[in-house]
């Protein structure tokens, strides 16, 4: 029996990783994706479009009393440090989403039958992988960085597995992986008000991930150059070590992500390939 086709609101959908989610989830569902002042360039036929404001809620209210959606993935907010610091209200009304969340809640209330899966992302950056040239690269900064490809296949695992767990049972829901990083099949029960780590295996400085890239390429080492963070003058400091466990992944999901540089591997081929 086929999987049921989903109503799925991505806000934030023009972003990053956004966009990669829009294109994920349309092969199989009905994808609305919400944007400020930007709409995604090369949409999939089908995908939905939506112009609203996080920040005071306007648009909102209409698009959730036209669909009922069985999932909301939270991918907007602002990210940078000193773009918060510059108006702390406008950030904390994004990355705090009550207008949206409480939207969500009224819809759910509505309906005797079905409860929406909500997934909320928080992220320390979304990057492009590009080619080599001179940069400076701190050694002393550690991240997990981890595949969007894989963030896609959890995503779809998890609203999956709320669509098909039981209706108004909030103790689990059935959250199957898929995925690069996933083995085939492998599911589990899990809470259903629980925050995972969503990164990479492994702890890497940006200057490993920059010789990962390096080696991947074929272009030695002399692009890159060592530094460590206090070596360059910013408004406002990145955190030092934001690495991660992500072990629950793996034992409560069956989920695993994707190596680094298996991850570099994958993308220069699809690059290569024209993907």
């Amino acid at each position: 029996m086929s999987s049921p086709r989903l109503n799925i609101l991505i806000t934030g959908g023009s972003g990053y990783t956004g966009q990669f989610l829009v294109h994920h989830l349309t092969r199989e569902h009905q994808v609305h994706y919400t944007y400020g002042t930007r709409q995604l360039a090369s949409a999939p036929d089908g995908v939905a479009a939506h112009q609203v404001d996080l920040a005071t809620g306007e648009g909102l209210q209409p698009l959730f009393e036209q669909t009922t959606f069985h999932a909301v993935i939270n991918c907007a907010a602002i990210s940078q440090p000193a773009a918060c610091e510059a108006n702390p209200q406008a950030a904390r009304a994004v990355n705090v989403p009550t207008h949206l969340v409480g939207l969500a809640c009224c819809g759910s209330r509505r309906s005797a039958v079905w409860r929406p899966c909500w997934c909320d992302f928080s992220t320390d950056q979304a990057d492009a992988v590009r080619g080599c040239s001179p940069t400076t690269f701190f050694s002393d900064e550690w991240r997990s960085p981890v595949y969007v490809r894989d963030l896609c296949g959890l995503v779809e695992g998890l609203v999956r597995g709320a669509a098909a767990g039981p209706a108004g049972d909030a103790g689990t829901a059935a959250a199957a992986a898929a995925g690069p990083g996933a083995g085939a099949g492998e599911a589990a029960l899990v809470p259903r008000h629980r925050v995972y780590n969503a990164g990479g295996p492994e702890r890497l400085s940006r200057a490993d991930m920059a010789r990962q890239v390096a080696d991947v390429l074929g272009c030695g080492y002399g692009a890159i150059r060592e530094a460590p963070s206090a070596s360059v003058s910013r408004p406002v400091a990145s955190p030092s070590d934001i690495s991660m466990d992500v072990s629950r992944l793996t034992t409560q999901l069956g989920f695993r992500t994707t190596s680094f540089r298996q991850a570099l591997t994958h993308i220069f081929a699809e690059a290569a390939d024209g993907r």
